[in-house]
């Protein structure tokens, strides 16, 4: 913790701004050594790490400075110049979009479906997932025991995780299997994450609420509770819409 030695400070500001960015200033967060990459921004880097110190050490102080700063308030629309100069956007001229990690595409759905529990603490929880998977892998000695109540809905954090079999829909979303250590993720693009999305039971479930959801708010007809629930999902503002304006009693226009 010397202020002479600033490795501790850079690599865990490297990750704080990892975190929030998608990618580090020295992308490979596990090495900063003659095998990892050189920074985007070495002078950025080494100042926040003494801006870290200085601050005592104080990870919010530090979120702050990040968050409020004109690089984490950009749009994430790129420039037809970034495009063709900065591809992979290391430079930062946009924000970088990126994709939500495994226990939060779950975190998100339950938000959106009404159903997320917001217990704190306690031991894991076991949601719905396919059957017969821990029948085949520990020969019919352990079940998996699907959690009822307030405990099926709560966050991905909380759920139950056994190495030699994953949880079956975090892990098609990249979590990793905890059998190593992982600093960083790296994201892939398969089929089975939109499989998962569509048929898994606990998604499956969500869906359902989302939709009582979305027609108990929008009313008739029930093309409002369709644009409702795909507005809310993807966080954009409804659209107008002139067939709908005089009918609708909340102010709010759904696209048809």
């Amino acid at each position: 913790m010397s202020r002479e030695n600033p490795l501790t400070a850079r690599v865990t500001v490297n990750r704080f701004w990892a975190q929030l960015f998608g990618r580090g200033i020295v992308e490979t967060e596990e090495d900063f050594g003659t095998q990892g990459t050189l920074p985007s921004n070495p002078e950025l880097l080494d100042w926040l790490a003494v801006e870290f110190m200085d601050l005592n050490w104080d990870v919010k102080a530090l979120l702050k400075t990040m968050i409020m700063s004109s690089t984490y308030r950009q749009s994430s629309k790129p420039s037809e110049l970034a495009r063709t100069k900065d591809p992979r956007n290391v430079l930062l001229s946009h924000y970088q979009r990126r994709r939500l990690d495994a226990e939060q595409v779950r975190d998100q759905a339950l938000t959106l479906s009404g159903l997320m529990s917001h217990k704190l603490g306690g031991p894991s929880v076991f949601p719905p997932q396919p059957d017969g998977l821990w029948r085949a892998a520990f020969n019919g000695q352990r079940t998996w025991e699907t959690s009822n109540g307030e405990d099926r809905y709560r966050r991905g954090l909380y759920t139950f995780w056994r190495r030699t079999v994953p949880y079956p829909s975090m892990a098609t979303f990249d979590a990793p299997s905890r059998e190593n250590a992982t600093l960083r993720r790296l994201p892939t693009n398969t089929p089975l994450q939109a499989f998962v999305t569509l048929n898994d039971p606990a998604y499956f479930e969500m869906a359902q609420s989302l939709g009582r959801v979305s027609s108990a708010k929008a009313g008739p007809p029930r093309r409002r509770a369709s644009a409702m629930a795909w507005s809310s999902a993807l966080c954009v503002l409804p659209v107008r819409s002139k067939s709908l304006r005089s009918s609708t009693s909340t102010g709010m226009n759904w696209p048809t």
